[in-house]
């Protein structure tokens, strides 16, 4: 009897394997749920995204007549806080818009057996709408497309952006985490932690979690190499980790480059110093000038990168930090207990820690 499990579970393995070696070889695409009359004319057609939004999710759909731009550009405003995730997505949909193929009437699909959905309206059928495939053509059934409305038509565009995404990413074989995100980003009633989660999970593959990365390039290619290991945290993203795991962060939100911590504290003439001559050991790029804070900058971006700090080493090692604000006898620093700056009096021998940075210029 263990015998027959064993080779009852070896053969279910292999012909899952099997199934996603074929999903791969026929491309990735979208489903949908058609319905067809006795003339096996369509009567009604749905992307699955939003069908299963619909019944499993409770999602609601607008009906108004928006063209598909309009609903798409919805979409991307939603996830724009996600700057790595954004950025993608717009490079996906402009790349899917030009590679659009229609497949005339009269002809169909093949299905990529890589959708696995739970429900089916009686009387109806899936069909393949859309395939990408691994040249990055997107074939697209005319006949099915005609019968969506702009909702579906702006969604078939996000899941094939979404789940091209994800394959590079995560390697993904089944469309079934692109659609639950789908589903909320076209929905009238989305909700807002499934969104999040479903993006921040999106990128990372976890075996490159400590790997180094952006050791190269300009800062959006940078960005780009760390946005499959680490997710923005906050308003911070990964810009480069060094063979000896010192980070270098972006504030997007500020357009603040913020250096790890340096190893050793130090008073406030050598903080200023050893921002100047800051070194790639640290992470530091070479192209950019790094400084000493200010107490402007502590405050609007001290939080988030006390945050993804604490984050990476479980909990600062020291209790406040230099900032290059001085007023009079006194010198600004940076609480690390509540996030706070106050000032304190000059002391020449007073040692303190210190992070660096160097203000950019991006547009996102």
């Amino acid at each position: 009897m263990k015998q027959y499990l064993l080779v009852a579970t070896m053969l279910a393995g292999l012909l899952f394997c099997l199934k996603v070696m074929a999903a791969g070889e026929k491309g990735n695409g979208g489903y949908s749920i058609v319905c067809r009359d006795s003339n096996y004319q369509i009567t009604s057609a749905e992307l699955l995204d939003t069908y299963e939004g619909r019944l499993l999710f409770k999602k609601n759909y607008a009906v108004e007549l928006n063209s598909v731009e309009e609903l798409v550009k919805v979409a991307q405003e939603r996830v724009r806080k996600y700057v790595l995730f954004a950025s993608k997505l717009n490079k996906e949909i402009n790349l899917i818009e030009k590679n659009l193929i229609f497949i005339p009437e009269g002809h169909e699909l093949e299905s990529t057996d890589d959708a696995f959905p739970v429900i089916k309206k009686k009387g109806c059928e899936f069909e393949q709408l859309a395939n990408y495939t691994e040249a990055g053509e997107v074939f697209v059934s005319q006949e099915i497309y005609n019968h969506l409305d702009n909702v579906n038509k702006a969604a078939l565009i996000l899941h094939e952006a979404i789940y091209s995404i994800r394959r590079k990413a995560l390697g993904e074989t089944t469309s079934q985490n692109t659609r639950r995100l789908v589903s909320q980003l076209m929905a009238t009633n989305p909700d807002w932690s499934v969104i999040g989660k479903h993006i921040m999970e999106s990128l990372q593959q976890p075996s490159y979690a400590n790997r180094p990365c952006g050791l190269s390039g300009t800062l959006e290619e940078r960005m780009e190499n760390c946005s499959y290991q680490v997710a923005q945290r906050f308003n911070m993203v990964l810009v480069t980790r060094t063979e000896k795991l010192k980070e270098v962060w972006l504030d997007v939100n500020n357009n603040i480059l913020w250096s790890d911590r340096l190893p050793s504290k130090m008073g406030h003439a050598s903080a200023q110093i050893a921002c100047k001559t800051a070194t790639e050991e640290m992470g530091y790029l070479d192209e950019f000038k790094w400084r000493l804070p200010t107490g402007t900058e502590f405050e609007i971006s001290g939080e988030s990168v006390l945050g993804v700090f604490q984050f990476q080493t479980g909990a600062e090692e020291s209790s406040w930090y230099w900032s290059s604000t001085v007023r009079g006898r006194s010198i600004m620093i940076f609480n690390t207990q509540d996030a706070s700056t106050t000032y304190s009096p000059f002391i020449n021998n007073r040692n303190g820690s210190v992070r660096c940075v160097s203000p950019v210029e991006l547009n996102f």
